[in-house]
């Protein structure tokens, strides 16, 4: 069982829309790359990257 600081790490991570549309999207199309997300959800490479970054 994860304590609540834990928890709280974990939700802070995906509380975020871009990061929820990458993680519904990765799901969906699996082996996705982040040329491919940005395209998907008409965002910016760097800025989708950072996401799947701090997702990791």
């Amino acid at each position: 069982m994860k304590t609540a600081k834990q928890l709280e790490r974990y939700f802070k991570g995906v509380a975020n829309h871009r990061r929820i549309g990458i993680l519904l999207l990765v799901n969906k199309s699996e082996g996705i790359s982040v040329n491919g997300i940005a395209k998907e959800i008409s965002c910016n490479f760097k800025t989708v990257s950072e996401h799947a970054r701090r997702l990791v």
